[in-house]
């Protein structure tokens, strides 16, 4: 029925090529309509389920060259040129990007912006909001990609940066190259895989004697394989033709050396086609070094990564790993560290450590590091580099009220840190699960661990509701805590350290006095808050963080 859309589960030895044409629709339409799970035609695997097309996939006929202009960015750097400034710029809202498209996996990422940047995002949301019809697929398409977003999906990788014959040519050795890899060449008509490398290795203009060598001829190879699968799938259908089984037989006597020099020819075929295209690819990258992007630097391809990035990300990348790498402790080792200890920490690194390396670095002379500039020597230089791009770390952005807290308001839950709590030191990195050490729990434990889940719920406003917790409710709860980052972080840890250890001992740990539900609804609601509210934590930026921005 048009406008229908069917599935269809993917069977060993299927390829898309077969499937489309039992289903009585276009390669390339049914291609485009997996286009999220198919990178490659023909390079598909059992198992997997695709969409089949009504009359979804047909191609809908988009003009070009017409553009709608997006609304201009602001001009002005809202932090100034100089990241050292005393001058804090005024932030009015916060964006957030749920799946940012240039993370490595789609990652979260939240935004302070000012109220132009924030008159710019709303007139760009009403334009694309504005762009879908509904019940109009040709429209919606013809506004996209008058607003450019379409062109954003129709360049691969490395053929940005080829010609457009280039780039054709790379897709059609990459389509050949995943048909012999993927066994779709099993199928090809016309001889299966021997048939489909004999026909490759005549499209290519290979060199016969060099792929045979000179005990056997390319038409008899070619000959002999062809036949061969001919009179093999007429065994199967015509058993009765016993002159063709002697044909077969006889031919067979030459199969040692036929399969040598198959062997031969196969290899060759498939080295040759992964030699050109990584000519192909190795191209690219190199016209990539010549292209500008929009951040002003050069295009290079990130090997780790396997994608095309500028120099200044490629930069910023690399420095982040120097920081990580060079840092004293890791998040858990200080959110599992007991207040005061962690607390003087975070200001003798910040307040010491930091500016004694960053007043050597600041000299920018070869000169013997002083001991004094040693402890947060790598830190400090990495983060040096990461200021000049325009980063800063959550270090820079929150200050110690907010990364660890001075008052009990900020120590998490009191029926964990306060003063008559029996849980006092929750936050000491020995495998606490909420408060009880990592041995048995036994039946007191239990209880003790129940009443804890309890006065936490209760604290919080959502202990003994018969509806429903629902997330506006946890938003609710979470903005009325002021709960610092890292006895956060230490409450999630200590959270996440409960639910493994029950779930590696239901048995033992239920005891018959509770359900399932009953203990991890309880422990999955109160996690759910403090990831909420640390989120609202970074909102928060004050005068007195341009004081921890490094000079360059």
């Amino acid at each position: 029925m048009p406008g229908q859309t069917d599935t269809y589960l993917i069977q060993q030895d299927d390829c898309l090529s077969l499937i489309a044409k039992k289903f009585n629709v276009n390669v390339e339409d049914l291609a485009n309509l997996n286009s999220d799970q198919i990178e490659n035609v023909d390079l598909i695997f059992a198992g997997d389920t695709i969409k089949l097309p009504g009359n979804e996939a047909a191609p809908i006929p988009v003009k070009t060259g017409e553009r709608v202009p997006l609304p201009d960015p602001p001009k002005t750097n809202a932090c100034g040129n100089d990241l050292c400034g005393s001058s804090a710029p005024e932030f009015v809202d916060i964006l957030y990007v749920p799946s940012h498209p240039e993370t490595k996996n789609g990652e979260k990422r939240w935004y302070a912006v000012t109220d132009v940047a924030k008159e710019a995002i709303k007139k760009e949301m009403s334009l694309l909001a504005e762009a879908m019809v509904a019940d109009n697929r040709e429209t919606s398409l013809q506004n996209l990609n008058n607003l450019g977003i379409l062109s954003k999906f129709e360049a691969k990788p490395h053929e940005a940066f080829l010609s457009e014959s280039e780039g054709k040519r790379l897709r059609h050795l990459e389509w050949l190259i995943s048909t012999i890899n993927s066994g779709a060449a099993k199928l090809y008509e016309d001889g299966g895989q021997d048939g489909f490398i004999i026909k490759v290795a005549e499209q290519e203009k290979l060199d016969y004697r060099k792929l045979l060598g000179r005990s056997v001829f390319w038409e008899q190879f070619k000959q002999f394989y062809l036949d061969y699968h001919i009179g093999a799938r007429a065994v199967r259908y015509v058993l009765e033709s016993t002159d063709l089984i002697k044909e077969i037989s006889e031919k067979e006597k030459q199969a040692k050396l036929m399969e040598r020099a198959r062997l031969s020819v196969f290899h060759g075929v498939v080295d040759h086609l992964n030699d050109s295209i990584e000519e192909l690819k190795e191209k690219a990258i190199k016209n990539a070094k010549t292209v500008t992007s929009k951040d002003g630097t050069k295009f290079v391809w990130d090997k780790e990564r396997r994608y095309f990035t500028s120099e200044k990300q490629e930069t910023v990348a690399k420095q982040i790993k120097k920081l990580v790498d060079a840092r004293k402790w890791t998040e858990d080792e200080i959110a599992l560290t007991p207040h005061e200890e962690a607390l003087s920490q975070l200001k003798r690194f910040w307040l010491t450590h930091v500016p004694n390396s960053n007043a050597h670095l600041a000299k920018k002379r070869r000169t013997r590091v002083p001991s004094k500039a040693t402890y947060a020597y790598g830190v400090t230089k990495a983060l040096r580099k990461l200021n000049s791009h325009g980063y800063v770390i959550k270090e820079q952005c929150l200050s110690f009220d907010e990364l660890e807290g001075s008052l009990p308001i900020h120590q998490g839950p009191k029926a964990l840190s306060g003063a008559d709590s029996a849980f006092g030191k929750w936050r000491e990195n020995d495998n606490l699960v909420f408060g009880v050490k990592a041995a048995t729990l036994d039946e007191k434990g239990l209880i003790e661990e129940a009443k804890l889940r309890q006065e936490i719920l209760r604290e919080l406003g959502l202990y003994g509701k018969k509806e429903e917790i629902t997330q506006a409710g946890i938003q609710l709860a979470s903005d009325n805590v002021a709960w610092a980052y890292y006895p956060t972080i230490a409450l999630l840890r200590v959270i996440d350290a409960t639910l493994k250890k029950h779930m590696s001992a239901l048995s033992s740990i239920l005891n018959g006095s509770e359900t399932v539900p009953g203990i991890f609804n309880e422990l999955l609601t109160i996690k759910k808050l403090p990831s909420t509210d640390s989120i609202n934590s970074r909102k928060k930026q004050k005068k007195e963080q341009s004081q921890v921005i490094l000079e360059t």
